[in-house]
């Protein structure tokens, strides 16, 4: 089977980052991989998975070290993960955070479709789903290292768990390190990380309203050329693109898209949602971001998501989080 997927090419920048650290020279090693390691500093550059996988393959034999992929993560910078990295780290809660990474997600690699769910104890996963075929076509290494990625960047005592894909690895002691000590979980039927429900909701630090905000406008600008034949995600690019001007109409979108309303209702109903949905969806994750920048009026915000009036936007307010935006600004 042909592995057709592709991988942000500034990914495989942190892998020759590693390799440097390791007192190797990763120009030779992409180029026995056969990739030129140039397309790395092109932020919009792609490499075909298959490609990375062999990549991967090449680096662990090169460093003689199986647990490579755990060493990538260290090496990664602000723009790695292009401008889906400001998006997910500048966003108010972990929750948040997750779901703006469940969307965005296919700007790093393609490969896979990342879904978050909640068990029945309360905890959450973020899983990594990959059709087993294709799963097995793709290097371990590859998904130890997206998902200590992850961890990284979670405190200690939100971890749960880790289930693993691959096989149990001879040496557990760089496991045990990168994920905190916590139970993993080997050969399992999915690549996940558990999340204890309780830091769900923590307010985070990192937290920048108007930095996710532009992050994800620029990724979902990225996303769109990708994924030309996403309409949901075009429809939410055009949405987010026309607020400033007043309430988006579906039959301006449908004929932005070259559609027809049918034609635009019909392909939004096959992936369980409408226009109606999706506008009010962003309306209400950008209020409370919008919200949460204290030096923003009421009006200023209203009239950036495209109400006519403070009024208006007040009572939609009320209906998505029960208090008025005064009151959960507060």
């Amino acid at each position: 089977m042909e592995l057709r997927s592709t991988t942000l090419a500034s990914w495989a920048g942190a892998i020759a980052e590693s390799l440097r650290d390791h007192g190797l020279d990763p120009a030779a090693v992409f180029t026995e991989a056969g990739l030129d390691i140039k397309q790395t500093l092109d932020p919009d550059a792609r490499f075909l998975v298959s490609d990375m996988t062999r990549l991967w393959k090449v680096c662990v034999k090169a460093t003689n070290e199986p647990s490579f992929g755990l060493s990538v993560p260290a090496f990664r910078s602000a723009t790695t993960f292009h401008a889906m990295g400001m998006a997910v780290d500048a966003c108010g809660t972990l929750h948040e955070s997750l779901k703006r990474l469940v969307k965005l997600s296919r700007l790093v690699s393609n490969v896979a479709d990342m879904r978050l769910e909640q068990q029945a104890n309360g905890d959450w996963s973020l899983i990594w789903s990959i059709e087993p075929d294709i799963r097995a076509l793709i290097a371990d290494e590859a998904l130890d290292a997206f998902l200590h990625s992850f961890v990284s960047r979670l405190n200690e005592e939100d971890l749960a768990e880790v289930h693993f894909v691959r096989q149990l690895p001879e040496d557990l002691a760089p496991y045990r390190k990168a994920f905190y000590g916590r139970p993993m979980h080997f050969e399992a039927k999915d690549d996940r990380v558990v999340i204890h429900k309780e830091a769900m909701d923590k307010v985070r630090q990192t937290s920048n309203p108007a930095l996710a905000s532009a992050g994800e406008s620029v990724a979902l600008d990225y996303l769109q050329k990708l994924e030309r034949d996403n309409v949901v995600l075009h429809v939410e690019n055009e949405i987010r693109h026309r607020l400033q001007s007043g309430e988006p109409k579906q039959q301006d979108i449908a004929d932005a898209l070259h559609l027809s309303v049918r034609q635009l209702q019909r392909k939004l109903a096959a992936n369980d949602t409408s226009f109606a949905q999706l506008l009010q969806e962003i309306r209400h994750q950008l209020a409370k971001e919008y919200l949460a920048d204290s030096t923003r009026s009421i009006v200023d915000i209203s009239l950036s998501l495209g109400f006519s009036d403070q009024s208006n936007f007040s009572a939609a307010f009320r209906r998505w989080e029960g208090v008025s935006p005064t009151e959960f600004r507060q």
